[in-house]
């Protein structure tokens, strides 16, 4: 009896789950944890952003708490916008967000991804040279598809070892210093972000008090 009370319940969990995927995508073109052949599945940092950019129609949708929604978003737009972090306020921050987190949802657990970075964030940040942002897989994931590209479409498939090597070399050539140092790639850092007044707290920014002054200063 209890194994079938479970299983019912779990139905209608996945039946509730399912619904709300299919509001998320009807009203904000968001495809949430479906299957990309190859790639996983569709949850990428273009969902994400555009995931917490709409935390009003997401809280509406999902039931999600408004203010765990903009709390998260800006604390993953601080972690990717390349500029340097103030520590102690981002743990703060981020300290406050995982005692509200606990508050709103005592049930549910973090997964460990969240409580590393709600955690242990601050002291990642405090021992790091180079802004967090600076420090992603992004490389190691466009190189992936470089990776593939190459072997497909640039490589002699007679022979294993001439595939290597041709793969190897067109790596080679696409890294080289010069070649790159050719054409110019906008960072990350160059394109335009919406700072918010709590992004801007959270950053090791000198004298800026609010968005106007912190584009006028870049």
């Amino acid at each position: 009896m209890k194994t079938s009370m479970k299983i019912h319940q779990l139905r209608i969990r996945k039946r509730s789950e399912r619904s709300k995927y299919r509001m998320l995508f009807k009203q904000l073109g968001l495809k949430v944890d479906c299957p990309r052949y190859g790639y996983g599945n569709s949850n990428d940092g273009n969902t994400s952003r555009r995931f917490f950019a709409n935390d009003e129609a997401v809280t509406r949708i999902t039931g999600i708490d408004n203010e765990i929604v903009k709390r998260l978003g800006t604390i993953l737009n601080v972690l990717n916008c390349q500029e340097s972090v103030n520590s102690t306020k981002f743990g703060e921050y981020a300290s406050e967000t995982a005692s509200l987190l606990a508050k709103i949802y005592p049930q549910k657990k973090l997964t460990p991804t969240v409580h590393k970075i709600l955690a242990h964030g601050k002291d990642i940040i405090e021992y790091q040279s180079l802004p967090i942002g600076e420090l992603s897989e992004e490389a190691q994931e466009s190189l992936n598809k470089f990776y593939k590209k190459y072997r497909l479409q640039n490589t002699f498939k007679a022979s294993r070892v001439r595939q290597i090597e041709d793969l190897f070399n067109m790596l080679a050539a696409s890294s080289d210093p010069l070649i790159s140092s050719l054409r110019h790639v906008k960072s990350r850092k160059e394109l335009q972000w919406n700072y918010t007044l709590e992004m801007i707290s959270l950053l090791d920014i000198p004298s800026v008090t609010n968005c106007d002054d912190y584009f006028t200063e870049n």
